[in-house]
């Protein structure tokens, strides 16, 4: 989504006006119109502000996706010493042996036959 877009569409969310997000930022009403129009593009501490007062991060109001991907080995990580979560609820060692059984028994049967042929309690 392109930075304009994504600017109306926070302003929107909110259910202000471009008159009511110009005297928020200190800016003219036009301005804020350049901005979502992108006939004009906001500085960088232009941006802060209002990314700060949409509370969102810089990438997620200009719209940027992370550019690094990063892969993690899962049977290192269950291997690790690394406190494992899960929806934010730590993982007892009980728990992340039964996920490092699973994850064999799926990776030596054949992928997702294993899931097919055995009952998971």
């Amino acid at each position: 989504m392109a930075f304009g877009q994504r600017l109306r569409q926070l302003r929107q969310k909110q259910g202000l006006r471009q008159q009511d997000l110009a005297v928020q930022l200190q800016v003219s009403k036009p301005t804020i119109s350049a901005y979502e129009n992108e006939t004009r593009e906001p500085g960088l501490k232009m941006c802060q502000k209002m990314a700060h007062f949409f509370n969102v991060s810089l990438d997620d109001l200009v719209g940027d996706k992370p550019s690094v991907t990063q892969t993690i080995d899962l049977k290192m990580l269950l291997n690790s010493k690394t406190k494992l979560t899960y929806d934010k609820r730590p993982l007892s060692k009980q728990e992340v042996e039964r996920i490092k059984q699973t994850l064999d028994k799926y990776d030596n049967n054949g992928g997702a036959k294993a899931f097919k042929m055995s009952k998971l309690d």
